[in-house]
């Protein structure tokens, strides 16, 4: 059975939504995956070091804030960094971050010392969010599931045994799907296809 990394943080309105929408990701991760979650304090540096070391899992997923250069974890710990240059630790993984930024210079080394492929996002990873939803319930929010659905898909594809260049090209198709569905003339939520066309067109897949 392959092993499956994922990290989630919960600790201000952005990553309370990343953490609420990783639940679809672990249960379907239970039928098939050996899950190595590593969710809020859990989600350090010094854990992720240890779990990539000692479980090699195949797969490894990170939701969080992040920046050109790093993906971070709890109160924004660095997890893998160039400035920490443990990006060899992903070496012949599947790799998913889900961040904001890290596709412009850490995906490109995670992919050049090893990785079998990357999926990320070159500018900051942006979503809608009602105000009026209680943050407690982020999944049923109206206004951040498009973003949900369109990134989730990654996870989904790479979890159902999909290569990399698959999975970033079926969650194309998912975003092109829900921007269509947006400018039907009986929409009431148009406003959110820009942010929706800037995550698909900022996108980036390494392999």
């Amino acid at each position: 059975m392959n092993g499956f990394l994922i990290t989630r943080v919960n600790y201000d309105k952005a990553t309370r939504y990343l953490y609420a929408w990783c639940e679809e990701l672990l249960q379907l991760a239970k039928k098939n995956w050996r899950t190595y979650e590593l969710s809020r304090v859990k989600a350090n540096r010094k854990n992720v070091e240890s779990y990539l070391k000692k479980q090699s899992p195949s797969l490894a997923i990170f939701n969080g804030h992040g920046n050109a250069g790093a993906v971070l974890g709890h109160d924004n710990e660095e997890l893998i960094s160039v400035t920490y240059r443990n990006e060899d630790l992903l070496a012949g993984k599947k790799v998913f971050i889900r961040a904001c930024t890290a596709g412009s210079l850490l995906g490109k080394n995670i992919r050049a010392k090893g990785a079998i492929g990357f999926i990320g996002y070159k500018i900051p990873f942006v979503f809608w969010h009602d105000p009026t939803t209680n943050l407690s319930h982020p999944l049923k929010d109206p206004d951040a599931e498009p973003f949900r659905k369109c990134s989730n898909q990654i996870g989904i594809s790479l979890l159902k045994g999909h290569t990399v260049r698959e999975a970033h090209n079926l969650s194309i198709k998912t975003y092109q799907k829900v921007i269509a569905e947006l400018l039907t003339s009986d929409s009431k939520r148009s406003y959110l296809v820009p942010e929706l066309i800037a995550n698909m067109r900022n996108q980036v897949c390494y392999d």
